[in-house]
């Protein structure tokens, strides 16, 4: 019987999996792992970015069809991953399905971590271990040349540098699927108190494959914090403090990486820097995680919250039901000894008592009755309730927190947005935290927002048919254990003396204070190349806290190219805020700026360079990605294109569903941890759209026109730069391969078709014939 090769395709292609299938292989089964081919005819590698069939032998590349659908498929990956402190063991379950009458045969190839060890290869209902056999990272390199030079597509070069895991071939049953389990460990590398683990994905954004990834990672002894920057998950803590967290289904692509940083003891918090160097006469990038201690080593802060409740006219019906039930909820769940008060509002002001007081049976038999008491009516005195509410005497050695609900536009007393905000940051001495939630869509949302921004808080925007006590009592969960608050990071030199102009543009400005069970993430610009004293001070309990950690720039590396992308999207989010406070004087008679307004204009610079640079997008600069715009040889258009959308959007738009989506983006923006590979963002209507045209892939961004990406670095240059073409096969191509694997830039091989980048000063394009 011929023996014929075929592959599982959709395998790999979306994380770093190589797969192939093999048609009715009496031949190829009997086969050793050793003297297997690499390929035969009709062979697919499902993380490709087209259907190719493989060259044989002598024969020159020519245009090939795509080939049929292949006859099986993979269905879904589940990855399971056990940490116990730093051993890490990774289980991938890869569902196949056999789409033809005929019985199939399948081999699986994955590009797994270069340090890892086998673990074991089975087939699910099959009896025992089957042979596999794991290459070290020179062979496969080896592998994946030969496969790319018959193939005629780079994309598996981007896992150049990691090992390879080869499985025996199985079968998959007649229209049925066969479920292959493969597990390898590793010993993760820690550094400064931060444990890495990653599990090798494409960076290529054709990813259809559903994923499953669940991760558990038990501590020991001090605790941990986790910290994704690859993925939004959420963290679950298990009561014998096993730390969880899951991706499912469209899974972004990229690799999934957790940062576990070991936390602070005799009440400190802990720290960890890591960085992205210099390049082409730029600062360095840094990432800061700052993890307070568990509570059992520093006791928290006591807090006095302050309730700011709207029951004006148009909170009639469920919505003051709502409000009614989630300040009880927040005043009942007070731990013992911290305060509260109520104040309600609608063209007046009401205050339950004078000044906080202590939870206790009475003063919660008061709360009730005023809150059930509650009725709608009047109008929205905003200034009035909020200045009632920081002119409070502040208790010393509490935490003072105001959570301040409206679903309305200020309608009495001060009604410009400007004069509001800018009169509450004067007259808040107490320094209290203003935690906004504006509910509706009738809200001034930028005053909202920058009410929280000014004083440590965050905005809060609860949509049409959303619950508010759900919104609110979520929000005042995460308020739990305050451990140091009033944070501030001093960047000296090691001999104490401080290094001014060493460390810029750090996003957040102003540090939000820190509770129990946090990991912070603080991202900033560096230069030069000697040592800093990254130091963070605080007060706590016990009074002034601090904690010191010594960076060396040289430890930067291409590697940490997430993070020249994250601190490019909260800079975008903070430049954005500055462009919708050019609109705060709505009201005030005063005309707000033109387009032409040098402040408006310098900010919109700003903005595109970035944009362009680090391939992020938002609703403002997504037009960006249509076919060629970054390379328009009429940059002027496309700064009058962003001026016309910042003006009508965001100076102009201040309330509405219109309204709400640039705060939320904006919020986001600002609190970015984790990459938004597909720029995904809320639309005016609040839909969420996503930005196609640009991909990020490595330190780089990619935009596409007629079939090719282009490196967004050569927008600076309109005119057709010099390239130097390489046909994938030949020594210069092996050459350029070997040069991108040393600098950590392979990953531009996983783009689809052709590609123009440059690399170490040289402008490539890479020719796919």
């Amino acid at each position: 019987m011929k023996s014929t090769l075929f592959s599982a395709i959709p395998f790999l292609r979306m994380w770093g999996l190589a797969a192939s299938c093999v048609l009715g292989t009496q031949t190829l089964a009997a086969q050793t792992l050793e003297s297997r081919p690499v390929l035969t005819a009709n062979t697919i590698i499902p993380q490709w970015h087209r259907s190719i069939h493989p060259l044989p032998p002598g024969v020159l590349p020519r245009p090939r069809p795509p080939l049929a659908e292949s006859s099986v498929r993979l269905a879904g990956i589940e990855a399971a991953i056990r940490i116990d402190e730093r051993r890490a063991t990774t289980t991938l379950i890869l569902t196949l399905q056999n789409q033809t009458p005929r019985l199939q045969e399948s081999e699986v190839m994955l590009p797994i971590p270069a340090d890892a060890t086998l673990g074991t290869f089975e087939i699910e209902g099959a009896g025992g271990k089957l042979p596999a056999r794991l290459m070290p990272r020179d062979e496969a390199r080896r592998i994946y040349d030969e496969i790319v030079r018959r193939l005629i597509d780079p994309g598996l070069l981007e896992f150049a540098g990691t090992g390879l895991l080869r499985s025996s071939v199985f079968p998959v049953p007649p229209n049925g699927k066969a479920r292959a389990i493969i597990s390898y460990e590793e010993i993760l590398p820690e550094a400064d108190g931060r444990i890495e683990y990653a599990l090798p994905r494409s960076e290529s954004a054709d990813a259809s494959v559903p994923w499953q990834i669940d991760l558990q990672w038990k501590p020991g002894a001090g605790g941990l914090a986790l910290y994704c920057p690859s993925h939004p998950t959420d963290i679950h803590t298990e009561a014998d403090g096993t730390m969880r967290m899951a991706v499912h289904g469209n899974v972004q692509p990229g690799a999934f990486r957790v940062s576990a940083l070991r936390r602070g003891t005799a009440g400190t918090a802990a720290l960890s820097v890591v960085a992205y160097p210099p390049k082409d006469g730029e600062d360095g990038y840094f990432l800061m995680i700052v993890a307070p201690p568990e509570t059992s080593q520093a006791p928290a802060l006591k807090r006095e919250v302050t309730l700011v409740l709207d029951h004006s006219g148009s909170m009639a019906g469920g919505k003051i039901d709502q409000v009614r039930a989630a300040a009880l909820q927040v005043v009942e769940g007070l731990e013992d000894g911290e305060s509260f008060n109520l104040i309600s509002y609608n063209e007046g002001v009401q205050a339950l008592f004078d000044a906080p007081r202590i939870k206790d049976a009475t003063t919660i038999t008061t709360a009730r009755a005023a809150l059930a008491g509650l009725r709608p009516s009047g109008g929205t005195n905003i200034h009035d309730a909020l200045q009632r509410a920081i002119a409070q005497p502040a208790t010393a050695g509490r935490l003072p927190v105001v959570l301040f609900l409206t679903d309305g536009l200020p309608t009495v007393g001060e009604t410009v947005e400007k004069n509001i905000r800018e009169g509450i940051a004067r007259a808040n001495s107490g320094k209290r935290r203003i935690f906004s939630f504006g509910v509706g869509l009738d809200v001034n949302t930028p005053l909202l927002a920058r009410l929280a921004d000014d004083s440590r808080a965050t905005s809060v925007f609860v949509l049409p048919k959303e619950d508010v006590e759900l919104k609110v009592v979520s929000l005042f969960r995460r308020l739990a254990g305050p451990v140091v608050v009033e944070p501030v990071l001093d960047v000296r030199h090691p001999d104490g003396s401080m290094a001014a102009g060493r460390t810029g543009d750090v996003v957040p400005n102003i540090l939000p204070d820190l509770f129990a069970g946090d990991a912070r993430v603080i991202l900033g610009r560096y230069r030069g190349d000697g040592p800093l004293d990254m130091v963070v001070r605080g007060r706590s309990v016990g009074g002034e806290v601090q904690t010191k950690l010594t960076f060396a720039p040289a430890t930067a590396t291409v590697a940490n190219a997430h993070i020249p992308r994250l601190w490019a999207t909260r800079r975008i989010g903070v430049l954005t805020d500055a462009l919708r406070d050019l609109g705060s004087q709505s009201g005030s008679g005063k005309q707000l700026p033109s387009p032409q307004d040098p402040r408006a204009r310098e900010l919109v610079d700003e903005i595109i360079k970035l944009s362009l640079q680090h391939g992020v997008l938002s609703e403002y600069t997504a037009f960006l990605a249509r076919d060629g715009a970054p390379f328009d040889p009429r940059p002027a258009e496309i700064h009058r294109q962003a001026l016309r959308n910042f003006q009508d959007r965001a100076m102009n738009t201040r309330s509405g569903a219109g309204a709400v989506n640039q705060e939320s983006n904006s919020t986001s923006a600002k609190a970015s941890s984790v990459m938004n590979r597909d720029n995904s963002y809320l639309d005016q209507d609040l839909r969420l759209t996503t930005a196609g045209g640009v991909q990020q892939v490595g330190d780089k961004a990619f935009f596409e026109s007629n079939g090719t990406w282009t490196d967004s670095r050569l927008a600076d240059n309109p005119a057709r730069p010099e390239l130097v073409e390489i046909r994938i096969g030949t020594p210069d191509f092996d050459k350029l391969v070997d040069s991108l694997v040393a600098a950590h830039r392979q990953a531009v091989l996983s783009l689809p078709g052709n590609i123009i980048f440059n690399h170490e000063g040289r402008n490539y394009q890479l020719i796919i014939d």
